[in-house]
Parts: C-alpha cells; structure tokens; sequence
C-alpha cells in the first residue's frame, strides 16, 4: 500500500497528511487555546508561550535541573 501513496506535492492533497491538517486547523487550535485561557477555573493557571524554540529548551532545562 505504501509504494502506492503520492509522494512530494501531490501528497498535499491528501487531507490526512500532517502538513496540510496543521495548516488547516491552525485557526481552530488558535481559539481553543484563547478560549482556555479565558476560561475563569484557570485564572491562577501559569501559561507558558515559547515564541522560538531555544525558549522551549532552556525552559526544559531548568525543570530538569530542578
């Protein structure tokens, strides 16, 4: 079955294909996110955002270390 997947571009016109799933549910993920943060039972919830991903490992490293 594998030999006979597309493979390159045309692949992208499978909806299951993980690139094409992250395009399309970003905006919906987006809101999720937004709407959890809204939601008041987290109000004292600590929330991180890693806008690089050097932020995400250092943040890693210091929980490890601790």
């Amino acid at each position: 079955m594998g030999a006979h997947l597309p493979q390159g571009l045309p692949a992208l016109r499978d909806p299951e294909h993980p690139l094409r799933w992250a395009w399309s549910s970003h905006g919906d993920r987006h809101r999720e996110g937004l709407a959890l943060m809204a939601r008041p039972d987290l109000a004292q919830t600590q929330i991180l955002c890693f806008t690089r991903p050097s932020m995400a490992r250092r943040w890693l490293r210091q929980i490890v270390s601790a």
